[in-house]
């Protein structure tokens, strides 16, 4: 006879798990709105703070700084569920030109849902060369979207 262990139930979120995720999400959306309309660096901390209806010390302690903020709002572009799905069921179709359509909606998905983002983005790199205005603006598309590119083409 083998001994059979108990799987283990999947762990629940506390209250205070949900409580720091609506806090985390206050504070990502204030920041996207105040970046967009005053710009990144006129944006200061304590007006994110303001907006989002937490004390400075909460978004230092959930971000660290304006930089920790707008990566989390690029990571937030690139994990989005619905262009996941896109993506997926293109790497699954057997058809080329399905792979290539399902994968050019996932790539418009995130760009229709995220303009704002890439403005922020963008604006804030117009104060350095053009290389690395560009370099600033599509650095967080690259890397995922040119290994997905070659994963798709990889089938032709």
């Amino acid at each position: 006879m083998t001994d059979v262990k108990p799987v283990p139930e999947p762990k629940r979120k506390t209250l205070r798990d949900e409580h720091a995720q609506v806090t985390r999400q206050r504070i990502a959306d204030a920041a996207r709105r105040l970046f967009l309309r005053s710009g990144y660096a006129a944006t200061t901390l304590v007006e994110i703070a303001v907006e989002a209806g937490v004390a400075v010390q909460t978004v230092y302690a959930v971000f660290g700084s304006k930089a920790g903020i707008l990566d989390a709002l690029r990571e937030s572009v690139m994990a989005q569920p619905e262009a996941r799905d896109f993506y997926r069921e293109a790497m699954a179709s057997p058809s080329a030109a399905r792979r290539i359509e399902l994968f050019a909606r996932s790539i418009r998905w995130r760009w229709e849902r995220s303009a704002d983002v890439t403005a922020i983005t963008w604006k804030l790199g117009s104060r350095f060369s053009k290389p690395a205005r560009k370099t600033a603006a599509l650095s967080f598309w690259s890397s995922t979207s040119k290994i997905r590119l070659l994963s798709i083409t990889r089938a032709f």
